[in-house]
């Protein structure tokens, strides 16, 4: 049925009395009257179900400006329903119906200039219509307006305007803005920073199914701070998120299933989320799968499964993949080693700060490795120090023991290669944007 009078405007009509006041009502002009005789035939209770009839007399009442057939007009010849499809018509009805003050109608019109659907993009446009749509109560287009001004689009930013209209938008229902709300909360836009309402706007997102918030609030509870650290809660907020395909929380999910803590460890499910996240391209799961497929924990022992995962993790730059792919040619996983392949993957990695790879390094330049690098203790000396300085204790006494080895110009070089070294940035695509309109 189109348009907003309910189907039991239908049902109080069946009696051959009430349907035959109401056609001489309809016939007499009363626009009201119209539209409501058009709902009973597109539903046909009470009389045959006759789209022509629904039709003839939605117009009717649309040409006498009823807001409610205009929109209802609108969006049959949006859908064919009764009617040919007709995308431009379709927009002729839904611009009178919005300038007859259709709040839903209002909503569409903005969302046409936001996207500049049929219309030239126009942001100022758009607030115009949401805004008109808000001031009626219309939950989405409160939202919309937080987010037009929480961005600067078609209006001046403001962050505290924002907040305002994603409060009422929350009042009314619409479950986009606790999230909104809980970004305002956590980074003080508009707000006073409190990350105790940041959280708890974003449980209620969570509990409405919004996936960011999900992996946020487990995420929350798996480290602690604002709540206690909390694994059972951290996994179930994580299992919602993974449920929906999120590679994020299957990854972390996985983690937390191995930890044991305040559940039962499950290896084997572990293996399970992390392949999924895996398949989706996430490269620490790639990492953290091909490990659990070289020791064999969770999952039958496969080299070669092992290692076209951490290739792949690798290929990404994941400093984790990295890591293992060289303990892989360092180790010889279902091949002879290669010490060659493993020092560049160990480099790769410690260029980006991970410290058992700069162990690794100190220990290849203090030893030497043939076809690879000749004995360098000012190298050896660098690594060690820097993983040393992340607290590695190992890498501490190695320093401490190659030091002895050298002269004081070496170790003064040394010293100063720590000191300059900084970790290798690399560029990540952009996350999508979590909110929006």
């Amino acid at each position: 049925m189109l348009g907003s009078a309910p189907a039991a405007m239908a049902a109080d009509v069946k009696s051959g009395d009430a349907m035959s006041q109401l056609r001489d009502k309809a016939e007499a002009g009363s626009a009201e009257a119209q539209l409501q005789l058009s709902n009973i035939y597109f539903v046909g209770d009470g009389v045959p179900k006759d789209d022509s009839q629904a039709i003839k007399w939605l117009r009717k009442s649309a040409d006498q400006g009823n807001a409610k057939a205009l929109y209802a007009l609108s969006q049959a010849y949006g859908a064919g329903t009764g009617i040919a499809k007709d995308d431009l018509e379709s927009n002729k009805w839904l611009r009178k119906a919005a300038e007859a003050g259709h709040p839903e109608a209002q909503l569409i019109l903005g969302h046409d200039y936001s996207m500049g659907r049929g219309v030239a993009k126009d942001d100022a446009e758009a607030v115009k219509w949401w805004r008109k749509a808000a001031e009626k109560g219309n939950a989405d287009a409160e939202y919309n307006l937080g987010y037009m001004y929480s961005q600067g689009l078609g209006v001046a930013k403001d962050d505290a305007k924002a907040v305002q209209w994603w409060e009422n938008a929350a009042r009314h229902g619409n479950t986009r803005s606790y999230y909104a709300l809980s970004q305002a909360y956590t980074l003080g836009s508009g707000v006073l920073r409190d990350d105790g309402a940041a959280f708890s706007w974003m449980v209620k997102a969570a509990e409405t199914g919004d996936v960011n918030a999900q992996v946020n609030v487990g995420m929350v509870y798996n480290i602690g701070g604002v709540v206690p650290k909390n694994y059972v809660e951290a996994a179930k907020y994580l299992r919602m998120a993974a449920d929906q395909g999120n590679a994020e929380a299957q990854y972390n999910l996985g983690y937390i299933l191995t930890l044991g803590d305040g559940m039962p460890r499950d290896d084997t499910q572990a293996v399970l989320w992390w392949r999924r996240a895996a398949e989706q391209g996430h490269a620490s799961a790639q990492s953290a799968a091909g490990v659990a497929f070289h020791n064999g924990t969770g999952i039958e022992k496969n080299d070669q499964e092992a290692m076209k995962l951490l290739q792949k993790s690798a290929a990404q730059g994941n400093a984790d993949g990295e890591l293992h792919l060289g303990f892989a040619y360092y180790e010889g996983w279902g091949f002879l080693p290669d010490k060659r392949e493993a020092f560049k993957w160990f480099r790769a990695a410690a260029d980006q700060g991970n410290t058992t790879a700069q162990y690794m390094l100190g220990v290849i330049y203090t030893a030497g490795e043939p076809l690879v690098t000749g004995k360098d203790f000012v190298q050896a000396y660098m690594w060690f120090n820097l993983a040393g300085s992340q607290g590695d204790l190992n890498a501490m006494r190695e320093r401490d023991s190659v030091a002895k080895l050298m002269r004081g110009d070496q170790l003064t070089h040394a010293q100063r290669l720590s000191n300059d070294w900084k970790p290798l940035k690399r560029e990540k695509p952009a996350a999508a944007p979590v909110a929006g309109r």
